[in-house]
């Protein structure tokens, strides 16, 4: 999962030995749709997740739009993820058999604030290095994302081997890097 910053907090390290990596890459396409306001995933093989893991949703439509929110798998139950968090978008799923069902997969930010305050993100390296897979061509993510956040500052952090950029700072206010 990511490593998700809440307000008023110092995360720090030493950026020679301080070093986050990406865990192995898991994807499989959807077996049932999840829709919007829904809280759970069936992916086609649910073997390959585990309670703890973030995952996000993606699709050939909406490539960019959830890559960079990660929800917590909180259980699985006959198949089923259960996630902390209420999906935003529609993903269909491989109804037709003509490969084009979203996914779900464990590429995102390693380090993801969401409308926190005050945090401080200093010396550390994030590798964002996962295997190639073609259905994760042209997607934008980064090491670390801040979404909706205010008074944050990044020191001393080097971000590499990511899809699209290092660092992501969506909607924020004065943020410092």
């Amino acid at each position: 999962d990511a490593i998700r910053l809440r307000s008023n907090i110092h995360l720090a390290g030493d950026r020679e030995k301080t070093i986050l990596k990406h865990a192995p890459l898991v994807s499989c396409p959807l077996l049932a749709d999840a829709d919007i306001g829904q809280k759970e995933v069936t992916p086609g093989d649910p073997s390959l997740f585990k309670v703890g893991m973030g995952i996000i949703c993606c699709d050939n439509k909406l490539k960019n739009d959830m890559v960079n929110k990660p929800f917590t798998i909180t259980r699985i139950e006959n198949g089923i993820l259960y996630v902390n968090g209420y999906i935003e978008f529609d993903f269909t799923s491989d109804y037709e058999g003509n490969g084009e069902a979203a996914l779900v997969t464990n590429v995102f930010p390693l380090i993801y604030g969401y409308e926190v305050e005050n945090t401080t993100v200093e010396g550390l390296t994030i590798d964002s290095k996962v295997a190639n897979d073609d259905g994760w061509k042209d997607v934008r993510t980064g090491g670390l994302c801040l979404d909706r956040t205010k008074n944050c500052r990044i020191r001393n952090v080097t971000s590499v081997n990511n899809y699209g950029d290092g660092f992501l700072i969506i909607s924020s206010e004065h943020t410092t890097v």
